[in-house]
C-alpha cells in the first residue's frame, strides 16, 4: 500500500496533462500511487493517458460525472493511508508532498 494516493483529475485540459504528471514524477517523495481518471474527455486526454509509461491506475468515465463525482470514483480505488488531489491544470512544486507528509507525521 502506497503512503499517498495522488488522484491526478482530468478533463480536456490535454495541454497542461503533461507538465502536470512531470510534477508529480518529480516529487521528492516517491511513496505514493497515482489514480489518473478522465471524466469523459473528448481533447485526446484519454489516448495520452493510455500511451503513458508511468505507473497508474487509469480510470475512465463513460459519461461526464463533474468533479466530486469523478473524485468519489478514484477515491474508491485509492489505497493509500493520505489523499492528494491534483487537477491536471495544476502543478506541484517538487517538496510538495515530503512537506505534507512530514507535517502529517508530526501531527497525529
Amino acid at each position: 500500500m502506497a503512503r499517498v494516493a495522488i488522484l491526478l483529475t482530468c478533463y480536456n485540459h490535454l495541454r497542461f496533462l503533461p507538465e502536470a504528471l512531470a510534477s508529480i514524477n518529480n516529487q521528492t517523495f516517491t511513496d505514493y500511487e497515482i489514480i489518473a481518471i478522465d471524466d469523459g474527455s473528448t481533447d485526446g486526454t484519454r489516448e495520452w493517458l493510455s500511451e503513458q509509461a508511468v505507473p497508474m491506475t487509469r480510470i475512465f468515465n463513460e459519461k461526464n460525472l463533474g468533479t466530486y463525482g469523478s473524485l468519489n470514483v478514484a477515491l474508491a480505488a485509492a489505497s493509500g493511508e493520505f489523499v492528494a488531489v491534483l487537477n491536471d491544470d495544476d502543478v506541484w512544486g517538487p517538496e510538495k508532498l515530503a512537506r505534507q507528509v512530514e507535517m502529517m507525521d508530526a501531527h497525529a
